[in-house]
């Protein structure tokens, strides 16, 4: 295609702060529905998984950096053969899209692989149609919902709290829990346990418990933002958000779930609406979540009102 300048690549290794002001930009570009700040870049790299092999890079052209991109083990679903590619391009430069995946499937080559795993979103179509064309197939679709907080009126889910605690429910933040080694470990395993459910299209790897940590501790890290019901001494289940950027406006959603013998009672309806509740006190404007489309979380959030404006794809290239 005329015009049209191949991309270059290098390793970025070692980021300098400008790089990671730069990288936070063109996120900031891609998903400004989204944002997030040097510092939460940064701590995604730190945090990873350090036995898990990866590889990144810049994208220029011009000499200009235009993207970035990585490839490595998945940290949630991994075996030798299994990989990950992840770009970031600016949309003023997507016509990159193509060359940078197949730069990091050239250099995957050289390991060997067996099946590669990407996401993206309904709205990036550069990327899906480049995806498609390496001879990726779409094999879940997770609707991105979000909930206007200023239209949630918490009056009409008072009987949702009240039900739950008059069963014996009590529900706590993890603030109110405390900072303790016993309670991190009690948080760890029931995440784990819940995760078991997850629609997914491969088994889960279970981090180590430092590793998960500290992935958790982001830099908008509030442990008042993570809710868990308790039964007595037993952990029942949880809800848990998160800060996108650092202006608090913004808020996401990570795992919900209870604990098998403890459902259909309503334990999650009130997690979600306690944790919904605070958000709103606090200011936040805005909620997002997304679940693969048979979970009954999804159902669960559009009863709370979140609505679709599109959806994650996950798509997957298997190598007979």
């Amino acid at each position: 295609m005329a015009g049209i300048q191949a991309p270059t690549f290098e390793p970025n290794d070692d980021p300098s702060a400008a790089t990671y002001e730069r990288m936070a930009t063109i996120h900031n570009a891609c998903f400004p529905d989204w944002p997030v700040t040097a510092d939460d870049v940064r701590h995604e790299r730190e945090s990873r998984d350090p036995s898990k092999f990866i590889e990144r890079y810049l994208v220029r052209i011009q000499g200009e950096v235009v993207g970035y991109a990585e490839t490595g083990h998945l940290q949630m679903s991994h075996r030798e053969g299994k990989y990950f590619l992840h770009t970031q391009i600016h949309p003023d430069h997507e016509e990159a899209t193509l060359a940078t995946l197949t730069f990091l499937m050239g250099r995957l080559q050289q390991r060997g692989y067996d099946h590669l795993i990407s996401y993206t979103r309904t709205d990036k179509s550069h990327r899906i149609e480049a995806l498609e064309r390496l001879g990726f197939v779409c094999l879940q679709k997770n609707p991105d919902v979000r909930l206007d907080l200023e239209q949630f009126d918490p009056s009409l889910w008072t009987a949702s709290l009240t039900r739950v605690t008059d069963l014996g429910f009590r529900l706590v933040t993890l603030e109110e829990l405390g900072d303790s080694e016993d309670v991190w470990r009690a948080y760890y395993d029931l995440d784990w346990e819940l995760m078991q459910d997850v629609p997914y299209t491969d088994s889960f790897t279970k981090r180590p418990f430092e590793v998960w940590v500290d992935q958790i501790k982001t830099p908008q890290f509030d442990p008042s933002l993570f809710h868990f019901a308790l039964r007595g001494d037993e952990w029942v289940g949880m809800t848990e958000c998160y800060w996108s950027g650092a202006d608090h406006v913004i808020a996401g959603t990570g795992l919900t779930g209870v604990r098998r013998p403890h459902r259909r009672v309503g334990v999650a309806t009130a997690l979600k609406v306690k944790a919904l509740c605070d958000l709103k006190r606090r200011g936040a404007k805005l909620i997002r979540s997304d679940n693969e489309e048979s979970n009954p979380m999804l159902d669960l959030n559009y009863r709370l009102g979140f609505r679709s404006t599109g959806a994650w794809l996950h798509y997957e290239l298997k190598v007979e």
